[in-house]
């Protein structure tokens, strides 16, 4: 019989597999306990497969789209951090795309994004700290894309709050 297994049925094969002929054996405690962590990161995984170049171009275009707002919010500051902060928004802005690239090509985008976040709030703490009024508004608009980010990927790597997706529990 010809099949065509997919990642997602994959996964599925092995979960149901230490489910059905490995958990129920495992006497140790702790040996189980792990087990069913390894059971939750593949429903994890098989979760994210679907899903998970269309969440990342989705990043990336909303990561694009803060750094190029961030950048005009400083455009006519001349301190060294507003300077970065312009531009980091010009550079990064260019990312935005309709198109989704190739997935190694999404994915260090998606990476260089991220991790431009970091000197990005490094830049508005020292502005905020030197009394700029509107630091507080690039804070917040950073704030508010890291808390709905959170939010998906609590989501998309632990299932819906009410799925009960933690470990021990089917999903």
């Amino acid at each position: 019989m010809y099949t065509s297994q997919n990642v997602s049925r994959m996964l599925e094969s092995v979960v149901n597999t230490l489910g059905r002929n490995v958990l129920p054996h495992v006497k140790n405690a702790k040996a189980l306990q792990d087990a069913e962590m390894c059971v939750a990161v593949l429903k994890c995984a098989g979760r994210l497969v679907p899903t998970e170049q269309q969440l990342f171009a989705q990043e990336i275009r909303e990561m694009s789209d803060l750094f190029a707002a961030l950048g005009h919010l400083w455009e006519t500051d001349r301190s060294p951090e507003g300077l970065r902060m312009q531009e980091r928004g010009r550079t990064l802005k260019a990312y935005r795309t309709l198109e989704t690239p190739a997935y190694k090509e999404l994915l260090r985008r998606h990476r260089e994004l991220s991790q431009a976040l970091i000197p990005a709030l490094d830049d508005l703490h020292a502005l905020e700290s030197q009394g700029h009024a509107i630091a507080a508004q690039g804070l917040a608009t950073i704030r508010a894309h890291l808390l709905c980010r959170s939010s998906r990927d609590l989501e998309v790597y632990l299932g819906a709050p009410a799925a009960g997706a933690m470990v021990g529990r089917d999903s």
